[in-house]
């Protein structure tokens, strides 16, 4: 059962991890 609730947080982290990484991108080519 730990697993697949340390698999579920692994893919919300990785969700929130590719909207930030793609907000920040879109930030610095607005920037630049």
């Amino acid at each position: 059962g730990g697993s697949v609730v340390l698999c579920r947080h692994l893919g919300q982290l990785d969700a929130e991890g590719l909207a930030k990484r793609v907000e920040s991108e879109r930030v610095t080519g607005t920037a630049v």
